[in-house]
């Protein structure tokens, strides 16, 4: 089982029919506990709010990355090969600026959940697209 991050910086655009179907969707939302009977081997992609405060590449407050704890864990303890966190902290200006980088927290959400966790610096490409497939432990 793995856990891995993925710096999102996608921006979605839709068109008129595509935003009717989203919005229709989502007023049929279905949480966790209904596909927990169906996580056992599969990878699971997860947006999760880690736009947590960083000051010299150091994560100052974990109180979101500790909030996502259970949801992660369940996850895990359900069956899930691989679980893809998605987040970001931001691109000023549409620019990478490594301050904004959600590297910091991976060595914290690491160490709060005792497994590996794997940090990809993007969200396209190749490297996103081997590491996701992995299914290291």
């Amino acid at each position: 089982t793995s856990v891995k991050i993925i710096n999102l910086l996608n921006i979605l655009f839709f068109q008129k029919s595509t935003l009717t179907t989203s919005m229709n969707q989502l007023r049929q939302k279905v949480g966790l506990e209904q596909v927990l009977n169906h996580l056992n081997g599969k990878r699971v992609l997860t947006r999760v709010d880690f736009n947590v405060p960083v000051k010299d590449g150091q994560v100052q407050d974990t109180k979101r990355i500790v909030e996502s704890l259970p949801t992660i864990k369940t996850m895990l303890e359900n069956g899930a090969s691989n679980v893809v966190l998605m987040s970001h902290m931001g691109r000023p200006n549409g620019k990478r600026n490594e301050k904004h980088s959600l590297k910091p927290v991976a060595p914290v959400l690491e160490q709060l959940l005792g497994k590996k966790v794997t940090f990809i610096d993007d969200c396209v490409g190749p490297q996103v697209e081997e590491a996701v497939r992995s299914r290291s432990n």
